[in-house]
């Protein structure tokens, strides 16, 4: 739900039914985030989560943002918008590549991550996250990705969070008008 912007800051928007919060925030080298500033608006124009009046939306998000950055006393560049609309689902699909060479390598797994996205995706949906378990190499079973083993064919079971596109999209374009740079929140990830 966060993203790195400049200054090592990190912000979220999250946009509810009654409230637009948005929390900055900066990684420290312990490994905890930093509580730096947080902005709350009511939610004037928005409605189930969804706008209903763009120009009202947009000033809920900016103020959101600029009195988080005030109490923050920084600005941030970047964004990530708390995704808790367009009918989320989770699909489990299960795909299957051929070995060549006979040994299971890193471009194995990005094939069968692109084409489990690829089929998550279809007739606008967003694939949020995605988790690869499950792997079968010739059959045998494996609970973590068997690189590096001899088999002819790799087998995985996929399960992936997905949402309709066009609410996240909608989302973003308000945004986006309100002079903020977005991007979806927990992005698909390759294999690591």
């Amino acid at each position: 739900m966060m993203a790195s912007s400049h200054q090592g800051l990190t912000a979220a928007l999250d946009i509810g039914s009654s409230k637009v919060v948005c929390v900055v925030m900066r990684d420290s080298t312990d490994g905890r985030s930093q509580w730096l500033g947080l902005g709350i608006r009511p939610a004037d124009g928005i409605r189930c989560a969804e706008s209903v009046d763009p120009a009202r939306a947009e000033v809920a998000m900016a103020g959101a943002v600029a009195d988080a950055e005030r109490s923050a006393g920084a600005s941030v560049a970047q964004l990530v918008l708390g995704v808790a609309c367009g009918r989320m689902a989770t699909v489990v699909a299960h795909a299957s590549v051929q070995l060549d060479p006979t040994i299971v390598r890193d471009a194995d797994l990005r094939r069968l991550t692109r084409g489990a996205r690829t089929y998550v995706e279809r007739d606008g949906w967003y694939c949020l996250h995605q988790d690869l378990d499950r792997y079968r190499l010739d059959g045998m079973r494996y609970d973590r990705a068997p690189l590096d083993r001899f088999g002819r064919r790799l087998d995985v079971e996929i399960a992936s969070v997905t949402a309709d596109g066009a609410p996240i999209d909608r989302r973003a374009r308000v945004a986006g008008a309100s002079g903020l740079s977005s991007q979806q929140s927990c992005l698909c990830r390759s294999p690591a």
